[in-house]
């Protein structure tokens, strides 16, 4: 057989329901390849609008299965192009993916009927798990959707762009779902009442940062490079040395946010996204991933208060140096081996992600959220549907200063990084180990 015949059927799904409108659907209606093996296919959308995604499946003893995401899109560059992988507006128009398997799936021959292309639509209220936010450009058009991580061109560290130039955020399921937030009082490095077990709701499911927000995406945001206290490789490292205001703007009292600060910038070049700080609610969930009894994003406890070698990330007692070559990932050998100086941030990803594939949940640097400071939680009462969920609920006629921050930073010992700790800073205070994240709602339901 000769290597150019490598797909010779086409199959179209429908990912979600939307109870919002009718289920999009999608119809195949052409498929070629090319002598050089370049793939087309062309489709039409009923019930627009709606994300489309592709995947390639070959038939084998078990049914069909895909030749994975990488397969597809691993080499940047080389991924699918058209109209897939971003929203669909139009009913009826027709539509066209090329895709070039000669620069991703290279050398590869299968029997007749042996593969197919699957295109999928999305409902916006269900979108797939990852998002890419081209921050060079503006509007649907600088978004882009993949079904799961190994879909991400070029790979979620493989591709700097996701830490320099564009936003990379994994949505997190959490809509109708009740937990556990906070420590016991026998949990290594417990801080007293403001830690105690509180029962939550969660309402929305939403999409976060799988990276703190670098220095680099800061500027590509607002146009003006921020103050970066550590040099070496900068750009990857976290933005820290910014005060809360500058973050959501002078009016940072108002829920839901204000046109003002640097999210506001952000939400202006990509109207009905709805980007901000997680509230603590929200970052806990994504931090413990799913974990609900572990003290951090893997499931596992802490047993030592300041270096505890179950925990991977950037903190103090938990980093490795130039001279300390104790690193259990080779990304912890490249936060080594780029640290200006012993304890300093390190690039985000240079540690192993959370369960849910996010990084530097634990350490690095502490992350604002959304949420006025108390000290004890037993003023939030009653949690069941009252929780401090929008940011709102401790604000009493603007007098509150203070907001909570999350995650422990790489100056902080192990006990300050676990998932349940609460911390607090100023709206106007700078600190070179206080960065964010952020989520984004964007019509998720």
């Amino acid at each position: 057989m000769d290597v150019k015949n490598v797909l010779l059927s086409v199959f179209g799904t429908c990912a979600a329901i939307s109870f919002a409108a009718e289920v999009p659907v999608v119809t195949v209606t052409g498929f070629t390849q090319a002598d050089d093996r370049t793939v087309t296919v062309k489709y039409k959308l009923e019930n627009a609008p709606a994300v489309v995604t592709m995947d390639v499946e070959t038939n084998g003893p078990n049914g069909w299965v895909s030749i994975g995401g990488e397969a597809i899109c691993g080499t940047y560059g080389a991924a699918p192009t058209g109209d897939v992988w971003k929203k669909i507006t139009e009913d009826g128009a027709d539509y066209t993916i090329t895709w070039h398997p000669d620069l991703t799936w290279a050398d590869h021959k299968i029997t007749d009927n042996g593969a197919r292309v699957v295109v999928t639509a999305w409902a916006l209220d269900n979108t797939p798990d990852y998002m890419a936010i081209n921050l060079v450009q503006s509007g649907d058009d600088a978004i882009r959707y993949y079904p799961g991580a190994e879909y991400v061109p070029g790979g979620v560290l493989g591709n700097k762009a996701y830490r320099t130039t564009s936003l990379l955020m994994r949505k997190i399921m959490a809509k109708g779902v009740t937990y556990t937030m906070g420590a016991s009082a026998t949990e290594i490095g417990y801080n007293g009442a403001k830690e105690d077990f509180r029962e939550v709701d969660m309402t929305n499911n939403f999409y976060i940062g799988v990276f703190e927000v670098t220095q680099a995406q800061w500027s590509q945001v607002n146009g003006s490079p921020n103050e970066c206290s550590f040099t070496t490789d900068p750009l990857m490292r976290p933005v820290e040395s910014i005060t809360y205001s500058a973050i959501r703007g002078n009016n940072n009292f108002l829920y839901p946010l204000a046109p003002g600060g640097w999210i506001g910038l952000l939400n202006s070049s990509f109207p009905g996204m709805d980007f901000d700080l997680p509230n603590e609610t929200q970052w806990e969930w994504a931090c413990r991933a799913g974990n609900p009894l572990g003290y951090w994003g893997n499931g596992l406890p802490i047993t030592i208060k300041d270096s505890c070698p179950n925990c991977p990330g950037r903190y103090k007692g938990g980093y490795c140096s130039a001279t300390d070559r104790t690193a259990v990932t080779p990304h912890e050998q490249v936060a080594a081996d780029t640290d200006p100086r012993k304890g300093g941030t390190a690039i985000c990803g240079s540690y192993e992600p959370n369960s849910w594939g996010l990084y530097d949940m634990h350490g690095n640097v502490w992350e604002y959220t959304n949420d006025w400071h108390t000290e004890n939680v037993e003023a939030l009462k009653p949690f069941r549907g009252a929780t401090n969920a929008d940011g709102s609920k401790m604000l009493i006629d603007g007098t509150v200063s203070k907001r909570h921050l999350r995650g422990g930073s790489y100056s902080y010992a192990a006990n300050f990084c676990r998932s349940a700790t609460r911390h607090t800073s100023e709206l106007a205070t700078k600190r070179n180990y206080v960065g964010f994240r952020l989520i984004c709602r964007g019509g998720l339901k």
